[in-house]
């Protein structure tokens, strides 16, 4: 048991400390978008000619690609192209090391959270699955942690043209 404690508390300090390591490549587009003014075109620009310049046919600077990576809380890491285009744009040293170490933080951290999302989604479904009743909130316990989770019924669905964003809209339906 305390084997096994010390290992968890060992796993807890690596990802977080990938999630930190993750965060280099974020403060790097941020402060490229300030010194591009905050104007999303010149930093599409910028990025552009790094892209032609290092031949990095892989890379994708367009403007929705830059306001997810800025924006969006869920992109973890852009794909490796573009992680090295924003790396070289920000004239980090020693790129080939960073990318190395960014792309296995970024495995680290992806898988942690896809077991994570499966783990939550199973203790959810097993509630859901176990109860005669189903109230409208309960509780789900994971890795000692409470997570409260809210029920209700989609009725039914209509069509109209309100845009809902796309993570407002990724949540578990049964």
């Amino acid at each position: 048991d305390f084997l096994q404690s010390d290992n968890k508390k060992e796993y807890d300090k690596n990802i977080k400390n990938c999630f930190e390591k993750l965060e280099d490549w974020k403060i790097a587009l941020e402060h490229l978008f300030k010194v591009s003014d905050e104007n999303i075109e010149d930093l599409a620009k910028l990025l552009s000619e790094i892209k032609l310049k290092h031949d990095l046919t892989d890379a994708n600077p367009i403007k929705t690609s830059i306001q997810r990576w800025l924006f969006d809380d869920e992109c973890i890491c852009p794909r490796m192209p573009n992680l090295r285009m924003i790396l070289l744009a920000a004239k980090v040293d020693d790129i080939d090391n960073k990318t190395i170490e960014l792309e296995n933080a970024f495995r680290e951290v992806n898988s942690y959270t896809i077991s994570l999302s499966t783990g939550i989604k199973k203790s959810i479904i097993d509630q859901l699955t176990s109860r005669a009743v189903i109230e409208d909130t309960f509780s789900v316990i994971l890795n000692g942690n409470e997570i409260k989770v809210e029920t209700g019924t989609i009725a039914s669905l209509v069509k109209n043209e309100i845009e809902i964003d796309y993570r407002n809209a990724r949540k578990i339906l049964c």
